[in-house]
């Protein structure tokens, strides 16, 4: 009885634990007032675009402001910036409506706040761009999303993503219904804003913690299992 209390408790510690775990976190971004991120044509005989990430300045950088909230284990509240290189990021077209994205330099993403860890910088790291989603028309305005992974490389919440795959996406919208394909191989351009982005888990490792309990669970039970057919086996014996 005893051990059969005992595995049911270690089922349920782990059930909890990996409720835990899977619990959704994520940090939702905002583009700030004023940002924009620029397509342009690269003229004749090209098969992609540039692609500018914000405002650029004189020092050669380029960069991308915005507000940003989080929650779970990834709660807090700041503002973040991807920063470029100019002229670092292309795209090109991929033959299926979409683009294939690469940088000669990666961008770098920062974001600083508040969380219940600490304040200041919260995470860091270097986006690798993975592509541009095909154009769809929503309401007389075209939308397409930047998808990238974030390798993560400090700040309060990096151990709350350590051991798994850190997405960054960002839907991008655009008056009218232009494709980003038209604009290949000429030299016209065009401004989309930031309507939202997120930052989250792709995937994640299995929660060691959590996998100790139900293996300790499974041998509980197995052991009651066993004790039990012995006492019956005695009986009939006896």
């Amino acid at each position: 009885m005893q051990l059969r209390k005992l595995a049911a408790t270690l089922a349920w510690m782990a059930a909890m634990g990996a409720a835990a775990a899977a619990a959704p976190s994520s940090i939702v971004l905002q583009g700030g007032f004023g940002q924009s991120v620029t397509f342009q044509g690269e003229g004749a005989g090209s098969t992609g675009l540039g692609l500018q990430l914000g405002s650029c300045g004189a020092n050669n950088q380029c960069a991308l402001f915005g507000m940003a909230q989080g929650d779970g284990a990834l709660a807090s509240m700041g503002v973040f910036a991807v920063t470029s290189l100019v002229q670092s990021l292309q795209p090109a077209a991929d033959g299926a409506g979409g683009f294939t994205a690469s940088a000669s330099s990666a961008p770098e993403f920062a974001l600083f706040g508040f969380a219940p860890g600490g304040n200041g910088l919260l995470l860091a790291g270097d986006l690798n761009l993975l592509g541009l989603g095909p154009v769809t028309e929503v309401g007389g305005e075209s939308e397409a999303t930047l998808t990238s992974t974030l390798a993560v490389s400090g700040g309060w919440l990096a151990p709350a993503l350590a051991g798994a795959t850190t997405g960054l996406q960002l839907q991008l919208s655009w008056p009218g219904a232009v494709s980003l394909a038209g604009l290949v191989g000429g030299q016209a351009g065009l401004t989309a804003e930031v309507v939202e982005g997120s930052i989250g888990t792709i995937s994640a490792t299995p929660e060691p913690a959590a996998g100790v309990l139900l293996a300790l669970g499974a041998l509980a039970l197995a052991l009651a299992r066993r004790r039990r057919g012995l006492g019956q086996a005695q009986a009939l014996h006896g």
